[in-house]
């Protein structure tokens, strides 16, 4: 064999088992889950994994939003590299390692905001190779529950009203019979301040002595709050025909069940009808009698209301 024969067959080795390195290092990115909902203000896991299942340990792994650098996370050298993170992410991600060897990336973001909600890029890169994909984050919000309250009575018609505040996405509101049948009502929504959560007002006006509940749900968690109100039959004949609104508003309160978490101004409004409620347990059933404790009652909530604030 001459000297250009081994030379040209070690040239063809090389070759040969750099292609056949390079093709034992090729690999696809897969997302494990996408969408990915999170609660807001909890812990999510993004997830995806190298398909062939290989050891990743000394692989470069990174999570990424909209751009290579600055980076949500980055596994480089297998530690951590946290010198180009993004500044939103500081102090909440953490990338888990204990199935890396079987080229799975996990990366947990704690104490999640509306704004972590988006695409995320999920890279791998090896020697030889590189490959990518994404992850999908929705962020949602269950606000409080509804706080119905009375606002007129004309006509032997009864108008209420239920708010809630707190919700992400955008949520939904319906009143509904005992039988589960949807009445008719008005909707209103707002965007709650720099919070970005969403506050609901639907308004129904009834005749009826049914119990009929008031229903605000999140669409993309499929679940919801719920909150109802009966009145007995004798609220409607002691209402006088010529209108005692204020009284009507008071005294129909009774029958409300208020549940509130934190604090919001649309709380405070709540606990303001609360403590009324409670004050109001004691009035006779005399209108003229409840009328007159009903103002006192309402003029020193005012007055404990101003010195809270």
């Amino acid at each position: 064999m001459t000297a250009l024969s081994i030379k040209l067959l070690f040239t063809v080795s090389i070759t040969s088992s750099l292609i056949q390195t390079s093709l034992s290092e090729r690999f696809q990115v897969i997302p494990t889950k996408s969408p990915v909902t999170a609660i807001l203000g909890s812990s999510v896991e993004l997830n995806c994994h190298l398909f062939p299942e290989m050891n990743a340990e000394k692989m470069e792994i990174r999570w990424l939003r909209n751009s290579f650098r600055p980076y949500v996370h980055l596994y480089l050298n297998g530690e951590d590299n946290y010198r180009e993170q993004m500044e939103e992410f500081r102090g909440r991600t953490e990338f888990l390692k204990q199935n890396i060897n079987r080229g799975i990336g996990a990366l947990t973001i704690h104490k999640v905001q509306l704004s972590d909600q988006g695409l995320y890029t999920c890279y791998f890169e090896s020697e030889s190779n590189h490959n990518q994909a994404q992850v999908e984050l929705k962020v949602a919000a269950m606000g409080l529950h509804p706080f119905i309250w009375v606002e007129d009575y004309q006509n032997g018609k009864i108008t209420l009203n239920c708010e809630s505040s707190g919700w992400y996405p955008k949520p939904t509101a319906m009143w509904q019979d005992e039988s589960g049948t949807r009445l008719e009502s008005t909707e209103k929504i707002n965007v709650t301040g720099e919070t970005g959560l969403f506050h609901v007002t639907s308004a129904i006006s009834i005749e009826t002595q049914d119990k009929i509940s008031c229903y605000v749900r999140n669409d993309l968690l499929e679940d919801g709050k719920e909150s109802s109100i009966k009145f007995a039959e004798s609220f409607y004949w002691r209402v006088d025909r010529s209108g005692i609104s204020r009284f009507v508003l008071m005294a129909s309160c009774l029958a409300v069940a208020l549940i509130t978490i934190g604090v919001t101004p649309q709380v405070v409004r709540m606990l303001r009808i609360r403590t009324l409620q409670n004050d109001m347990g004691k009035l006779s059933d005399k209108v003229d009698k409840v009328w007159i404790r009903a103002q006192d009652v309402w003029n020193r909530l005012e007055n404990k209301l101003d010195r809270l604030n």
